[in-house]
């Protein structure tokens, strides 16, 4: 028996692993795969259960005390295109370089996000900067397997929920396989991004490129931008002003298995965990330099025996400073969920985006009072202020 939709985090393990074709992830009513049994080919194996993360608990990593440290990479282009620190960069080129293969989350021409793999250094460029949705795993378990029976070097990145489905999919250890999962709010709907952008390719037809990480104004003040075909900047939202990030961050449109995740603690499956680190200045001031900058936590021997302090500088610092950072607490979903959903499923993408994410007086007023902030450069200094009060 498979988990309830609730509880289920749309890996796809359980497709991979059925030998028989059974189970096919079809996309529910708020946008996400699930997976659908057929009765007629199911043979009840049980391998779909099996590989289950949701029916399992925690893989846990070979080190007591992980080792954590706050990163850069040294390549200023790798850092430029990076949604923080590049430290994932540096662990996929030392996997190529050692002829293997790396899996990853990469969004296409039609900005859907879908986990590939590359061999290729320069490949890697399609693995930089955030997806803010959730990836379609597809097949790339059964490939990643492949690999790794071959003897290849795999490095696989994901959500740590697509890390421990990878893992219970595979059903042993394998000393070529390096994972890296990163520390994820919540995933958002496809279905959703789909309306976002049909809603700013009406304004902006001459869209190609969608980045939802952008570093322009620096790395304290990310933007969503848009790009044309001659790489052109066509428009710039940050967290306060544009639809998207408003939506994700207001958790709108979250997966409903996220509100309650089992691995949003400092427990994780995978070899690494990477994140952002916005409290370089105070514990790694060298790199505090608003370029970006990121956590790399080694949880495994694996790990620590991966040299990447010649693409990374790196200041190490104490497991403890770090553990309370990966301590989250549950949320509640929007009490209207389902019609937000049932919306953006028959509405109009600019009759949705107004209704849930409408660009008022107030909305206008925070991007003038923080473009400001920018020009006058009180942005950073303000940030710490509020970082220093929350923690204390």
């Amino acid at each position: 028996m498979l988990p309830t939709k609730e509880n289920c985090c749309g890996c796809g393990a359980c497709a991979n692993s059925c030998s028989k074709n059974a189970i096919k992830m079809t996309v529910g009513s708020d946008g996400f795969l699930y997976p659908l049994i057929d009765t007629a080919l199911c043979v009840e194996c049980g391998k779909c259960e099996k590989s289950c993360p949701f029916l399992s608990d925690v893989k846990q990593s070979d080190l007591s005390t992980p080792k954590a440290y706050i990163v850069q990479n040294k390549n200023k282009e790798i850092l430029k295109q990076s949604t923080s620190g590049g430290a994932f960069t540096a662990i996929a080129l030392k996997t190529i370089e050692q002829g293997g293969v790396v899996f990853g989350a990469a969004i296409d021409e039609n900005f859907k996000v879908r986990h590939i793999s590359v061999t290729l250094e320069d490949e890697l460029k399609k693995f930089r900067n955030s997806k803010y949705v959730q990836s379609e795993i597809g097949n790339t378990y059964k490939r990643a397997e492949e690999c790794l029976k071959d003897g290849k070097r795999v490095c696989f990145s994901g959500t740590p929920c697509q890390i421990s489905g990878l893992y219970r999919y595979l059903g042993k250890e394998y000393d070529n396989l390096i994972t890296v999962d990163v520390v994820c709010r919540s995933v958002p709907s496809p279905m959703v991004l789909e309306k976002y952008v049909s809603y700013q390719k009406a304004k902006y037809p001459q869209m190609k490129k969608l980045v939802f990480r952008d570093k322009t104004k620096g790395y304290s003040y990310s933007n969503v931008a848009i790009y044309g075909e001659n790489g052109n900047c066509l428009y710039r939202g940050g967290s306060e002003y544009d639809p998207w990030l408003r939506l994700f961050l207001g958790e709108y449109c979250s997966r409903i298995s996220c509100y309650d995740c089992k691995y949003q603690t400092p427990i994780r499956p995978a070899d690494f965990t990477i994140w952002d680190c916005w409290d370089a200045h105070s514990l790694a001031p060298a790199l505090d330099n608003n370029k970006g900058v990121s956590y790399l936590v080694a949880r495994s021997q694996k790990a620590l025996t991966m040299d990447l302090f010649s693409y990374l500088d790196a200041v190490e610092v104490e497991w403890g400073l770090v553990e309370d950072k990966l301590k989250r607490h549950s949320s509640v979903p929007k009490e209207n969920r389902d019609k937000f959903f049932g919306d953006c499923k028959e509405m109009s993408a600019d009759k949705f985006i107004k209704k849930y994410a409408p660009i008022t007086f107030k909305i206008k007023l925070k991007k003038t009072v923080r473009n400001i902030m920018l020009k006058l450069h009180l942005h950073d200094v303000t940030r710490r202020l509020v970082h220093k009060i929350k923690k204390s």
